[in-house]
């Protein structure tokens, strides 16, 4: 499934990669993307192997905060 959630607190590509690594040792996230411009991640998971609120949760760890989603 392909989700794109908007993130809050990116400033750069430091940023864009601390989501990225955190994001993309989930087990069940296949890819996970940060867009600077758009100030959102799209990411591709199984949502039988990962709940949303994990992904949000470690979004939040890597001091970021998750906003508005859709999937795609």
């Amino acid at each position: 499934m392909n989700l794109k959630m908007k993130i809050s607190g990116l400033h750069c590509e430091n940023c864009c990669n601390t989501i990225e690594n955190k994001l993309s040792k989930i087990k069940g996230v296949s890819m996970a993307k940060v867009d600077l411009g758009e100030n959102e991640v799209l990411i591709n998971y199984d949502e039988n192997k990962v709940e949303l609120e994990k992904i949000r949760n470690a979004i939040r760890k890597a001091g970021f905060v998750p906003g508005a989603e859709r999937h795609e």
